[in-house]
């Protein structure tokens, strides 16, 4: 090969951005030294997508992204003055239905389709790994609370204190009606299930 052509294939081989490496005689993709936008510092990037010399000068760009005065001003004037009734939430909730980027409405897409009118409605309950009735649905406004607590409190009137506990006097954690449920101290409901302990 002549030295033109040598020539030539090496000016192609460095536009291409390759170039051979010494040690193991392969040609590599080959990349610029760089300026870094915050430090000033000259690098060499590892690949085509890094545009910063270290991490600290690409968390010091993206702090400082910051809204302009003018945008900030603009958006706190026209929200200025409007007072946030019940009604002007319940207009706000009505306008985000069907907005899909994950705002309005509290997730609730089609509210037609909503708890017990969806298809896949199964009773707003599960069954957890103690084997207790969990209900979090329509009946306790989106709240998670096992049914034998909400069957006493609604029994009580009032909510239950995190060292009542309700026993289920014949064994079924499932049977959760009222006269199945005794309130219990902590203690009381351990010697219940565990009398071979009663001093």
């Amino acid at each position: 090969m002549t030295e033109i052509g040598i020539l030539g294939m090496v000016i192609s081989i460095i536009v291409n951005n390759f170039m051979k490496n010494k040690k193991t005689g392969r040609f590599e993709s080959y990349l610029k030294d760089i300026k870094c936008p915050i430090c000033k510092k000259v690098f060499h990037p590892r690949t085509k997508y890094i545009k910063f010399c270290s991490k600290e000068c690409g968390y010091k760009n993206r702090r400082g992204k910051k809204q302009s005065k003018e945008a900030i001003e603009k958006r706190s004037k026209a929200l200025k003055g409007i007072p946030r009734t019940k009604e002007w939430r319940k207009k706000m909730s009505i306008a985000m239905v069907g907005n899909n980027n994950g705002v309005g409405n509290k997730g609730k897409k089609r509210p037609d389709l909503a708890g017990k009118k969806h298809p896949g409605w199964k009773g707003g309950y599960w069954i957890n790994n103690g084997g207790y009735k969990v209900l979090e649905s329509v009946y306790t406004n989106g709240r998670r609370i096992q049914e034998h607590r909400y069957v006493m409190e609604k029994h009580l009137g009032r909510k239950l204190k995190k060292e009542e506990h309700i026993h289920h006097i014949n064994g079924n954690k499932l049977d959760n009606r009222i006269e199945n449920l005794q309130i219990v101290s902590n203690s009381e409901h351990y010697y219940i299930h565990h009398p071979e302990y009663v001093k």
